[in-house]
């Protein structure tokens, strides 16, 4: 154990862990052996191995498989929480919520930056076949979105909803105006900007339940951050549904009001935003919200109508000791990743609702001990898994 880490076991305290798919790992975790903060973590490896390989992605954004080095990887982190934090302005403990598939570049660097900035990530529920919301995922999501209010999302550009789910709603786009709050008033809604069928089904509302707009347009046509000029963002007067501040996605298509995910990655603030913070105080400690299976003897959000939602908030702290006993039951990582079985750790859980928690796991299992996390394919999928460890040489595998 290194001295940084350490120093800071007296930051962690001991919390119970109720979800049931996890108790045992909690139950083979001491306090003792509770880690540094992840963003500590990242931040020792960064500096005293930069060039070493952190993570490795299959299938991206940029159709070619992708490597993250400690160096670029922190980078990533830092770039993204000092956007949430400096930029959009959001405070520890608060909301954002992220609709992305477990296996993507972007989810892994969204859950590690939320962490860093102290903010609590609602991890929307991911479509289990080909990216199609249907009207079950779609509800969930919905309900999140209203049971945690969160100040902003981020979505993922492929996912489409389909016909049944979005029905309810499509109807709204047909009335000729729309007001806002604020007094803003669209006329025209055909010259709005048209987002993919994920974002419709998201801001149109049902039909007697209020009109919204899918987006609303700002003055000058534009979205996205004001690096250059050294002017925080300021939402425009938007018609973003659920008290919404800011949506970003992760496509390449300009979209009025929303953001690009690569803006965020573009921040570079001195002092860093989070720099201030108390490291040691549970203040500044990130969080996740999750959903459950409904099998489970959870605790339920009813959303009413029959559409009650069993979700679960997972410490920061809490899922690092999840981590380090995950490590521990798969027999060890090691950090050298020329040791093909111990060094190199395949996560391929699935991209169900217990799979999203899972993956997250043990993505940070591999990080605290430097062992190279692989994501096989945007869903995680266990048969694409399989074959990347067997072509890896045989590397560990997190599978469901």
């Amino acid at each position: 154990m290194t001295t940084m880490q350490g120093s800071a076991l007296s930051r962690w305290t001991s919390r119970a862990l109720s979800y049931p798919l996890h108790r045992h790992l909690a139950q083979t975790a001491t306090a003792a052996e509770a880690p540094a903060r992840l963003v500590a973590q990242l931040e020792h490896v960064a500096r005293h191995r930069p060039t070493k390989d952190a993570l490795k992605f299959f299938e991206s954004t940029r159709n070619h498989t992708m490597r993250f080095t400690a160096r670029a990887l922190w980078r990533s982190v830092q770039a993204l929480a000092a956007g949430l934090r400096g930029e959009l302005g959001l405070a520890p403990r608060d909301r954002l919520a992220a609709w992305l598939p477990a296996g993507s570049a972007e989810s892994v660097v969204t859950c590690l930056a939320a962490a860093a900035a102290g903010i609590e990530l609602v991890v929307l529920p991911a479509p289990q076949r080909h990216r199609l919301v249907d009207d079950v995922v779609l509800d969930h999501a919905l309900h999140l979105l209203d049971e945690y209010k969160p100040r902003g999302i981020i979505c993922w550009h492929e996912y489409e909803t389909v016909p049944r789910a979005v029905a309810a709603r499509v109807q709204a786009l047909s009335v000729p105006a729309v007001a806002a709050d604020s007094g803003n008033t669209i006329t025209e809604v055909e010259h709005l900007d048209r987002p993919m069928s994920l974002l419709q089904a998201l801001f149109v509302a049902p039909p007697g339940l209020g009109v919204r707009a899918p987006i609303s347009r700002d003055s000058a046509g534009l979205a996205g951050l004001s690096v250059l000029s050294g002017v925080p963002y300021t939402p425009p007067s938007a018609l973003l549904p659920r008290e919404l501040e800011f949506v970003a996605h992760t496509g390449r298509e300009t979209l009025r009001t929303l953001l690009h995910f690569r803006s965020l990655l573009v921040y570079d603030a001195m002092p860093h935003p989070c720099a201030a913070d108390d490291l040691s105080g549970a203040a500044c400690y990130g969080s996740f919200v999750f959903l459950r299976p409904r099998s489970d003897a959870a605790t339920t959000a009813d959303g009413g109508a029959g559409r009650g939602v069993h979700t679960e908030t997972v410490t920061e702290g809490q899922l690092m000791r999840e981590a380090e006993a995950m490590a521990r039951e798969l027999g060890g990582l090691d950090s050298d990743h020329s040791n093909a079985v111990r060094g190199r750790l395949v996560i391929a859980p699935g991209d169900s609702v217990v799979g999203q928690r899972r993956a997250l796991t043990a993505l940070v299992a591999a990080l605290l001990h430097e062992t190279l996390a692989i994501f096989p394919s945007y869903d995680v999928s266990p048969a694409a898994g399989q074959e990347v460890s067997d072509r890896e040489g045989g590397a560990l595998l997190v599978s469901t």
